[in-house]
Parts: structure tokens; C-alpha cells; sequence
């Protein structure tokens, strides 16, 4: 995949419900999802458990194009923003964004129930 126009990337920084926002002894992955492969997605989905803060930059027409909750943003002035805080579970998230980049894996019936849970707090209907 070739890179994405740079203007048209939103950074979303991924964490925990309740991290401690101070940054104090948190441990922080940042990658650029628009330029990863299927391989690369799952090597960073495996590894997203192990991280306090996950920052992933995305293309924000693809963040419009899969998820209501994105769209409904781009009338307020949060999309427009170069970062977005999203708080719920990293590795369920980047899952999310994995599957939202078309890159799809096989999930445990655990995985799966959490999936159910988080897609429709952040209205993503188009997941494969």
C-alpha cells in the first residue's frame, strides 16, 4: 500500500480507561497503519497487549468510510484535530483497526465477544 496524503492523517492515541495520564512509567507503541501489510498488522496486534499507549497514525477518509462514530465527529472540530484520544481496550481496538484496514485474522470466541462489544460504542459496521 502506498502512502497516504500526510494531511489527510488523523494520529488516534489508544489507552486504557482510567491510564494514568501523566505518562509516568507507561509503556508506548507508535506506528503508522497506513503503510502497514497484513503481516505487519498482525505482528502489531499480537503485540498491542503489551503496551500501556498505542499510538497508530490512519487515514481519516478510511476512519469516515467504516465507522458512524468517526463520520459524526468530522461535524465537530475533534476530526479536524491531529489527534484523537480513543479509551477502551488497545488490543481490541487495534484489532478493530486491523480489520478496518482489510487485513483479516482469525479470532478467538473471546476475542470475537469483545469485538461484539466495542464495535457499536464506536458504530463500525463494515469490520472485514
Amino acid at each position: 500500500m502506498g502512502k497516504e496524503d500526510a494531511s489527510n492523517a488523523v494520529l488516534l492515541v489508544i489507552s486504557q480507561v482510567g491510564c494514568d495520564e501523566s505518562g509516568a512509567g507507561r509503556l508506548t507503541m507508535v506506528v503508522d497503519g497506513r503503510e502497514m501489510g497484513s503481516e505487519e498488522w498482525r505482528s502489531f496486534v499480537a503485540e498491542a497487549e503489551n503496551f500501556d499507549v498505542i499510538s497508530v497514525r490512519v487515514d481519516r477518509e478510511r476512519l469516515l468510510e467504516h465507522s458512524t462514530y468517526f463520520r459524526s465527529l468530522e461535524n465537530f472540530s475533534e476530526l479536524n484535530r491531529e489527534s484523537l484520544n480513543v479509551n477502551w481496550d488497545p488490543p481490541i481496538f487495534c484489532i478493530l483497526l486491523q480489520c478496518m484496514h482489510g487485513f483479516q485474522s482469525s479470532f478467538s470466541s473471546c476475542v470475537i465477544a469483545r469485538l461484539i462489544q466495542v464495535s457499536p460504542l464506536f458504530l463500525f459496521y463494515t469490520i472485514s
